[in-house]
This record gives structure tokens, C-alpha cells and sequence, in this order.
């Protein structure tokens, strides 16, 4: 018997897969070192010379490469092999101007993304990178070469902008002659400078001079570098020098016995009319020739604290550009034998030495050591809103401290020392704390005074050896180099690459030799006067008479007399904010 089946209908075999959405089930996956292995693969084949299809003939030096990775990066290229150019045709081109050594770097780059600029190669680098119209190399170079803009070569780095049409690196070139034309005149660039040049920079209003002494300088050294060819130029560059606003010692001591100011007519003649303008009353000078306006940079030094046979406590301010001494807001606390610093806008007042009337009248828990006759060495500490016109507390220090040192480091200010302390503090306006640091060696007996220069911090006292701190490193380093003549009573200032030892018999001291050397010694006794650096010059305040050291002439100038004394506080050059 034979049995029967039901077949069952045909089935497609698509109908048997899972009904699935394939690009809902799709993913994508990225190699994350793709590119960098792509391109050193391309590197190695350019280095082996495989599959290179394009020369570049550097004076006859031959540098393999792809015609594909200069299309890529370089608009030139691009261009020259994506036409009908012989050089396409002929697999080469010929760059005779051009240094192979940058060529080769910027090969280099074309197939690694790495460039390494320098001091020497950027100019040529971004030569190179303006030809073959690679628009990111050539800002790389221009924002590097804005960084090595300095007072030798800055004409000659504003030339090179321009021919390059850097319109950046032009404005800053320009931009920094004009505000470090004080520092431009000694370069030797300068003396070779055309008349034109020189002209412009001595007429504009926005040429920054600490003093206007330093525009008759330029002038005087520019025509002397060439006499007999630039003396013609004489009269007409003094015309344009703002002679009513050099400071009146300057004047007297050199400009009025120039001999070529006196033997020219026209010069003898703005320098009458100058002596009659300084000799004439502010209020009836209208009637006088009517000059430039006064350009010269304001300088003032807040003298805080102090002592003197009828006061203390004195808080005035000295103007040296006027030579003028207006009095200020009295500090919180009397103290003398206190450090002074600006920063940031803000004179602070740091520790010195107290009476108990102070500790008294104060409300302010100071936190005193005693010392003798009712006064007291200070932790306290005091700031000076500029704008607000107004002194505050801030926090004390962990140690009570007199005639120590003070300064500023990557706006932090630095404490060192003391009479009879070692302990070294820094203090952070941000938060309004105080930081231990590593303590100087020894302990100083009659106190010391601090300065810096690059990242380190000179510390001296009178009987011990100067010694260096990095704050980056947060220890201190012997130099075991102690001055040939070390006395109880000096100050230590710093400038470029030296430091200052100001007292009776001056020596400076060249970090990078690691020297002493003499210099010219003070006119009178330092007697507890502030020393302050401002521009080039060296001020010593307080008395009846200030002092000035100018570094570039090696040679000391009594200031004009001022009406006040000032002896054992503290001082701080400010600049308006």
C-alpha cells in the first residue's frame, strides 16, 4: 500500500536568513595610527628612493621625492605638476637660490608633519616657505621669529618682514623698536641706520624713552659715528629732540657743553630758547615757544615707613621725572627697617620694625619678637591698592623679620632673611598665603639684600658670601664669591646680567663669570638711603640730595636737591595702571 505525501511549497533560500537590517548592524572601525604609519611608510620609500617620481636639483645636490606629497602641501607644486610645465615633463626642477640643508628640512616635514626651527634657519625657512606657498610653515616661522626679536637685530628682522609681506612680524618689529628705543641706541644696527630712519624715530610721539635724554644721546652718537657725512643732518635732528624735558642736570653737564651744538648756529640758537623755557615759571610759558609734549615715561618710587630725626612712618611719593614729592596715605602700622615691592599694580609693605604704640593702635595682632626699648620686629604686612588709594592688611609671615630682602618671581614675592633669620618665605596675592621655603645656609647677623637675575635669586648679607636660589629648584647654591670689601651698610640691585652692590665703594658682580669688579665709588655715604633701578640708572633716595649711577656711563650724578630725608624703609617703583 502506498503512502502519500503533502509537498510543501517551494521555499527561496534568502527566505530562510533572519530578516536583519544590514546597515543597522554596520560599524565602522578606525585605525588610530593610520596616518602616522602611512606617512612613515611613504618616508621610508622617499629615503630608500623607491617609487620616487619627481627631483628636486638644490645647486646640483639631487633630493628624491613624490609628485603626489608636494601636490599635497604645496600649492606651488601643485600647479607647476598639474600642467603642462617642463619640469613635469623633465621629472625635476632646478632651485638654484635656494640652501639645500633648509630644502632638506623642509622635505622632511613635507612627509613627517616635524619641523625644527632655529635662531639660524627660520629666516631662511620661511624664505623657502613663501616660494613654495606653504601657508602654515611660514606662520610657524613668523610667530618663531617674533620670539627672537631683540634690540640687535630688530631693523634688520622689520626688513626682512617686509620683504616677506609678514605684516605680524613687521607690526611687532616696529612696535618693539619704538618701545625699547632705549635699548636700540647702543646697538651697533643703530648707528647704521639711514637718516630717514633715524629722523622718523627721534619725531614720533609713540617712541617710548625712559628720558629724553636718551633721544639727544641717539642723535649725538648717530652723527659722531660719521661725522663729516652726517653733520649736515645736525640741526634738523635737534630740532625734533624734546630738549625742554631733558633732565636739567643732563642738560647742564652735557648738552650745553657740546662742542657741536655750540658751533652750529641753529643749534646754539633752540638752545637758548630751552634755557629760557626751563628758567621761566610753569604759568607764563605760554608766551614761549611752544614745543613738543613730554613723552618722557613717569617714574615714581612709594617710599613707606622709615625714620627720621622728627618722624616716622613717612609714606610720600617721589617723582623722578619731575623731581617732585607729594605725601601719601599713611600706612596701617609704624614700622621702619620694612621691605618694599610693586606687583600687579600693588606696593606691599613687608615686616621691619615696630613700637609698642604701633602694637597698640594697630587692632591688628601682628605677632611681634621682641627686640629692645619697646620695639618689636613685624610679621605683618601691608598692601597698597594703587586705584583705590588705600592700605590693608594682608597676611602675616610665619617669622618676624627686619633689613631682609624682597623680591618678586613669576608674581610670587620672595622673602629672604633678615637680621638674625634664616627662613625664607613666598607669598601668593591670588590666595593670600604665605609659603615656607628652603632656608639660606647660614643666618645673617646684620640682615641682607636680595636680587634677581633670570630665574635665580642673589642673596647677600655683609659678612657672608652671596648665594643663589632657584625657586624651580627650591634650593640654594654657595658661589663662594664674597666681595673683596664688604661693609655693614649696602643695597643690591640687579641689571641684565649683573648685580650691583651699591655702598660707599660700589663693585658689581657678572653672574656669568662668576666676578667682581670695582666700581665708581658713591659721592657720599649711602646712610640708610633706598636704592632703586629704574630704566638704566641706579637711584639712591632719601637725604637731601639723591644719586644717580648710570651702568652704560660707569659714572655717578648728583640729582637735582629734593626738599625731604628718607632713611630706613622701604621703596618700590611704580607704574600706573
Amino acid at each position: 500500500m502506498s503512502e502519500k505525501y503533502e509537498t510543501s511549497p517551494s521555499v527561496d533560500a534568502k527566505d530562510l536568513v533572519p530578516n536583519f537590517d544590514a546597515d543597522a548592524m554596520a560599524k565602522t572601525f578606525h585605525h588610530p595610527d593610520y596616518c602616522h604609519t602611512f606617512l612613515d611608510a611613504l618616508n621610508k620609500m622617499r629615503v630608500n628612493q623607491q617609487h620616487c617620481d619627481f627631483c628636486l636639483d638644490v645647486k646640483g645636490e639631487k633630493i628624491y621625492v613624490h609628485k603626489v606629497a608636494l601636490i599635497f602641501v604645496s600649492p606651488y607644486f601643485a600647479a607647476m605638476l598639474n600642467s603642462d610645465m617642463q619640469e613635469k615633463a623633465s621629472g625635476s626642477v632646478k632651485l638654484q637660490e635656494e640652501d639645500a640643508t633648509i630644502v632638506k628640512a623642509l622635505v622632511e616635514y613635507i612627509y613627517t608633519g616635524i619641523i625644527t626651527l632655529t635662531e639660524s634657519n627660520a629666516q631662511l625657512m620661511l624664505s623657502v616657505a613663501n616660494l613654495f606657498q606653504m601657508k602654515w610653515l611660514k606662520e610657524q616661522c613668523e610667530q618663531f621669529l617674533k620670539s627672537q626679536v631683540k634690540a640687535t637685530n630688530c631693523f634688520e628682522m622689520r626688513s626682512f618682514a617686509d620683504a616677506y609681506s609678514c605684516k605680524e612680524l613687521f607690526d611687532y618689529s616696529q612696535t618693539y623698536i619704538l618701545q625699547h628705543f632705549d635699548e636700540i641706541i647702543y646697538a651697533k644696527e643703530f648707528l647704521s641706520l639711514p637718516f630717514e630712519e633715524i629722523k622718523k624715530l627721534i619725531m614720533d610721539d609713540n617712541t617710548s624713552v625712559k628720558f629724553e635724554d636718551n633721544a639727544y644721546k641717539a642723535v649725538i652718537k648717530w652723527i659722531k659715528h660719521d661725522l663729516e657725512e652726517r653733520k649736515v643732518h645736525l640741526g634738523e635732528l635737534m630740532g625734533h629732540v624734546r630738549l625742554p624735558f631733558v633732565r636739567s642736570e643732563y642738560l647742564r653737564k652735557h648738552i650745553i657743553s657740546e662742542p657741536l651744538l655750540r658751533s652750529d648756529q641753529e643749534c646754539s640758537q633752540v638752545l637758548v630758547e630751552v634755557l629760557r623755557y626751563k628758567l621761566t615759571p610753569v604759568n607764563e610759558r605760554n608766551s614761549l615757544r611752544q614745543f613738543k609734549t613730554n613723552r618722557n615715561e613717569k617714574f615714581r618710587v612709594l617710599l613707606v615707613g622709615g625714620r627720621t630725626q622728627t618722624a616716622r612712618n613717612l609714606n610720600i611719593i617721589y617723582d623722578v621725572s619731575e623731581n617732585k614729592v607729594t605725601l601719601n596715605e599713611d600706612m596701617m602700622e609704624t614700622r621702619y627697617a620694612n621691605s618694599a615691592i610693586f606687583l600687579n599694580g600693588v606696593v606691599y609693605s613687608v615686616g621691619g620694625c615696630g613700637s609698642e604704640n604701633s602694637r597698640y593702635n594697630s587692632g591688628y595682632n601682628s605677632g611681634y619678637n621682641s627686640v629692645y626699648n619697646s620695639e618689636y620686629d613685624l610679621k605683618t604686612a601691608e598692601r597698597y591698592d594703587m586705584c583705590k588709594r588705600q592700605w590693608s592688611y594682608i597676611s602675616s609671615m610665619s617669622t618676624a623679620r627686619r633689613h631682609f630682602g624682597i623680591c618678586t618671581y613669576n608674581d610670587r614675592i620672595y622673602v629672604v632673611g633678615g637680621n638674625q633669620v634664616s627662613s625664607v618665605e613666598s607669598y601668593d596675592p591670588k590666595t593670600n598665603v604665605w609659603t615656607m621655603c628652603a632656608s639660606t645656609p647660614a643666618r645673617y647677623a646684620n640682615g641682607n639684600r636680595i636680587a634677581v637675575v633670570g630665574n635665580s635669586i642673589y642673596s647677600m648679607g655683609c659678612e657672608a658670601s652671596l648665594i643663589r636660589f632657584d625657586p624651580r629648584e627650591g634650593r640654594w647654591n654657595n658661589l663662594g664669591e664674597a666681595s673683596r670689601d664688604l661693609q655693614t651698610q649696602f643695597e643690591l640691585v640687579s641689571y641684565d646680567h649683573s648685580l650691583f652692590r651699591i655702598t660707599l665703594n660700589c663693585e658689581r658682580f657678572d653672574v656669568r663669570t662668576h666676578k667682581w669688579e670695582p666700581m665708581p665709588s658713591m659721592p657720599s655715604q649711602l646712610s640708610h638711603r633706598a636704592a632703586v633701578m629704574i630704566s638704566d640708572d641706579i637711584y639712591i633716595i632719601g637725604g637731601y640730595k639723591n644719586e644717580r649711577y648710570n651702568i652704560n656711563y660707569n659714572e655717578w650724578t648728583t640729582v637735582d636737591s629734593t626738599e625731604f630725608t628718607f632713611c630706613d624703609g622701604g621703596a618700590a617703583v611704580i607704574k600706573d595702571t
